[in-house]
């Protein structure tokens, strides 16, 4: 049991370790998969009744063709519910909500989560196209953020090296100041390479004009889909202000992950 839990109180009657990321200061949106248990283990996540909804703006991601369905899994990241995305020939895996419903230039990005067989595949996307884009994703070698707005070349990136091991669960942060990124592993500020792109530096889903949809699992657009992630996600969380000046706010949230998932944050 986390000590930075006990310190806090975190830890209810019984040994219960409330979590609730949509009581953080600035949140948008909150997907956790505690919310998908009636599904029961193994069942498909994204068909209707079954849809995967935040719990700040009841923002619901889903999955019309059957075969793409991610599945629930109640001990899927450090014994706790989490979605789980196989990339494979006949089952690739994406949760989509047809509007982009993010236009902030700065905030955070957490998620909770951890690699299966293979460390690669977005996390998180919302696009415009092919040439206007956030996203989380890893290619095996980099793992952090990525921003295209329109500009020609590639897109601006944000990325460490410090890569988790398969099967360990961990919490990445995003951030963008609306100027500049950081992205931190386990709340530890990791040395990012230096953006692609300069030009498209750190402003975000403000780039994004006219957002066509947002996924969780891999890159859809209306140019198509790519970047499978192979993993399972527990918890999105995202935060629509830069929160930086004054990190206490995520404190409480910090602790709740320490205690429900197991992991030692910074």
């Amino acid at each position: 049991m986390s000590l930075l839990a006990r310190r806090r109180g975190i830890i209810g009657a019984g040994g219960a370790v409330p979590f609730e990321p949509e009581l953080v200061t600035g949140a948008v949106a909150a997907w956790v998969a505690d919310d998908l248990s009636a599904v029961g283990d193994g069942g498909a996540i994204g068909d209707t009744g079954s849809e995967w909804v935040d719990r700040v703006a009841s923002i619901t991601v889903s999955q019309a063709t059957a075969t793409r369905r991610p599945t629930y899994d109640a001990n899927g990241v450090g014994g706790q519910p989490a979605v789980v995305f196989v990339p494979t020939a006949s089952e690739q895996d994406a949760l989509v909500v047809s509007s982009g419903p993010f236009t902030q230039q700065a905030g955070h990005i957490f998620i909770v989560m951890q690699y299966g067989s293979a460390i690669t595949g977005t996390i998180l996307n919302q696009s415009n196209g092919s040439t206007q884009y956030v996203r989380v994703d890893c290619d095996g070698t980099n793992i952090g953020v990525r921003e295209r707005n329109g500009l020609s070349g590639t897109s601006s990136q944000a990325v460490t090296t410090a890569v988790p091991s398969l099967g360990v669960p961990f919490l990445i942060e995003c951030v963008s100041t609306g100027s500049a990124y950081e992205v931190r592993l386990d709340n530890t500020v990791q040395t990012l390479a230096a953006p692609a792109n300069e030009g498209n530096d750190g402003d975000w889903f403000g780039d994004t004009t006219s957002p066509d949809r947002l996924s969780i699992g891999a890159a859809v657009s209306t140019s198509g889909t790519s970047g499978y992630m192979d993993g399972s996600i527990a918890a999105v969380l995202i935060i629509g202000s830069s929160q930086q000046a004054d990190r206490t706010v995520f404190d409480d949230f910090f602790a709740q992950v320490e205690a429900k998932y197991g992991l030692t944050l910074a």
